[in-house]
């Protein structure tokens, strides 16, 4: 299973959705000290995004038998990018509320969804194995995703970067995870071939 492009793809749309994540959690407060606000208020948006990942986890997911799990899954991926695209354009510290709260529910969506989308797609047997590598992409994505955006803000001195890659890395998730078909015998036939 770990050797289908399904496997590939989702794999690598966890890194690039994690990257945009975690530099989130790592950036957004100094980026909300530079819009005057408290470290306290700068914290609290790393709160807003886990209360609102609750919402995702919930009502994405609660979504997903009536508009299917696919799709669902797919369209917390879109949230995920309308979000950085929305931080691109931040300028005051109630943006950046409206950027976490949106972020997290598309984040809240991606990780619900994850092991269903797995199990729709690969089958049940073995399934704890396989998620056990499948999100090892969230550990590569805090590993490389916040240093590479923090090089780039210490070379340029510009906070901006984080954000540029943020945004550039929930592109190149959508795109990654759009690859992936939406019935489970596409998988099934993909790892008989191989």
């Amino acid at each position: 299973m770990m050797r289908t492009k399904t496997f590939l793809h989702l794999y690598v749309a966890l890194i690039l959705c994690g990257a945009a994540i975690y530099i989130a959690f790592v950036f957004i407060t100094p980026i909300a000290m530079d819009f005057r606000a408290t470290h306290v208020a700068g914290a609290a948006l790393i709160g807003y995004i886990g209360a609102a990942s609750v919402v995702g986890r919930l009502g994405l997911n609660a979504l997903a038998p009536r508009f299917g799990l696919m799709a669902m899954y797919k369209a917390s991926y879109w949230i995920l990018l309308a979000s950085c695209a929305f931080w691109l354009v931040t300028n005051s510290y109630p943006m950046l509320v409206i950027f976490s709260i949106v972020m997290g529910v598309g984040y809240g969506g991606i990780a619900a969804m994850t092991p269903a989308v797995a199990a729709q797609r690969f089958g049940i047997e073995g399934l704890g194995e396989l998620l056990g590598f499948l999100m090892t992409a969230f550990g590569v994505a805090c590993l490389v995703g916040p240093p590479a955006a923090g090089i780039m803000a210490d070379t340029t001195h510009d906070f901006r970067w984080p954000i540029f890659i943020a945004a550039a890395s929930a592109v190149m998730a959508l795109l990654a995870v759009s690859t992936v078909g939406t019935t489970r015998g596409y998988v099934a036939t993909e790892a008989q071939a191989d």
